[in-house]
């Protein structure tokens, strides 16, 4: 429908997207609700039809705008869509999922999560923190975590690995805190530098 059709039946063409492409955008509608338009879906459709990026349901805090090659917000939606209730053990592929999802390229990825420390470097992540107590990562992740920051972290046999949502810390399942097991131990946090 044309935007003079919508005109003429009184409806306002803000209310309504195109999303026949495969971009994503954030809209901001009247009384200052954001809504995120994903172009997986296809066809005209009206805000009432998006779930708010501001929903809980989505687990993301906010929309981030694509960096280079790797779109976060991507990245971000299908872990939301896609994670599990709990742990089903599968950290790893979990993140190397979202990883794609946002577009980047794992061809020769390590099959274990620990291993990622060398890895994420040459997919243009940048090491910028080390922590060592649950204190230190909870206070971290509330004042200098952003969404797509990923922390590697050796523990067990394979090692465990989490991406920040803005709200949460994703890896097969959203976490309560960045260290998933009891006591205390060492993680390493990447962000995306392109």
């Amino acid at each position: 429908m044309s935007e003079s059709e919508n005109k003429k039946q009184n409806k306002p063409t803000e209310n309504v997207l195109d999303n026949n492409d495969l971009s994503h955008e954030v809209y901001t509608d009247a009384n200052g609700k954001r809504y995120l338009k994903i172009g997986i879906l296809g066809g005209i459709i009206n805000f009432s039809q998006f779930k708010s990026s501001d929903n809980d349901d989505l687990l993301i805090g906010g929309y981030v705008a694509p960096s280079g090659i790797f779109d976060i917000n991507r990245a971000l939606t299908w872990a939301a869509k896609n994670i599990q209730p709990k742990s089903v053990g599968s950290c790893a592929k979990y993140v190397r999922m979202m990883m794609e999802a946002g577009g980047l390229n794992t061809d020769g990825r390590p099959v274990s999560a620990y291993q990622y420390v060398n890895f994420l470097p040459q997919k243009g992540f940048k090491h910028i923190a080390s922590l060592n107590t649950k204190q230190e990562q909870t206070s971290w992740s509330s004042s200098s975590a952003k969404p797509g920051d990923i922390a590697v972290m050796s523990h067990g046999k394979h090692g465990h690995i989490c991406m920040w949502s803005g709200k949460k810390w994703l890896s097969d399942f959203a976490q309560n805190n960045m260290w998933p097991y009891s006591g205390e131990g060492k993680v390493n946090i990447f962000r995306f530098n392109g």
